[in-house]
């Protein structure tokens, strides 16, 4: 994915962070944002972390001017979907013009967040499955279960994306329109399926970026077969 000049002027926007427990990772990734795009902001929906996270974004929030940094911690069980959803729902109320996730494990360059936000479709997905794309550092087991997961989930679910799964994506005022009501039945990764399944639905427009997918180098990883089987048993509601 080409990197977008710091001297290219970038659309406000906000950047969704869905954590539990990733303090470590957040210390060097939020900073790296918000001095890489001085038109963004960045929301952290923390899932009841008990590993300090709160603390740090308190402490990093005084490093950046008023409203750039914003933690919402959630008390619920915790529920990647429903921290997502969250941050969306919070983000669209700032008036901003593109709204982007990523996770906060380091797998999604910051660097390529600027070509995301320049898409001029409803959505921008940084993808691992086409051409330019890079995985790198990720075990063998994992890949494999992804490629599959994907293989099949491409084949059950009508919708013009290769990587169905992966969570690095932005959207712009349409599609986050039709993002800042929805309900989701689900707690897990599967969310991202149900976002796509929900946009295509209204006619969204989908754009894929190569991207390159490192694998976590802090922290402990939360993919499991657990989550693939989530994402699978949902193409058969």
């Amino acid at each position: 994915m080409a990197v977008v000049s710091r001297s290219v002027k970038l659309p406000t926007f906000a950047v969704v962070i869905p954590t539990f427990r990733e303090a470590e990772n957040l210390e060097w990734l939020v900073p790296r944002i918000l001095d890489l795009y001085p038109s963004s902001t960045v929301i952290v929906v923390d899932d009841s972390s008990e590993d300090g996270t709160a603390e740090l974004i308190e402490k990093l929030q005084g490093l950046f001017s008023p409203n750039r940094l914003i933690i919402e911690a959630r008390l619920e069980l915790p529920s990647y979907a429903r921290s997502l959803l969250k941050g969306i729902q919070i983000a669209s109320k700032l008036r901003v013009q593109k709204i982007l996730h990523m996770d906060a494990d380091g797998s999604h360059p910051v660097e390529e967040i600027g070509a995301l936000i320049m898409s001029s479709s409803n959505v921008a997905i940084g993808s691992r499955y086409i051409k330019g794309s890079k995985v790198l550092k990720v075990p063998y087991t994992r890949r494999v279960i992804s490629r599959l997961g994907n293989y099949y989930l491409n084949l059950k679910v009508p919708i013009p994306v290769a990587d169905k799964t992966n969570g690095f994506r932005a959207f712009d005022l349409k599609a986050i329109r039709l993002l800042e009501n929805l309900e989701s039945t689900q707690d897990g990764f599967s969310i991202q399926i149900e976002v796509l399944q929900h946009l295509v639905q209204f006619g969204a427009t989908f754009e894929e970026y190569p991207t390159t997918f490192k694998y976590r180098s802090l922290g402990n990883s939360k993919f499991n077969l657990s989550k693939v089987f989530e994402a699978l048993k949902l193409t058969r509601q």
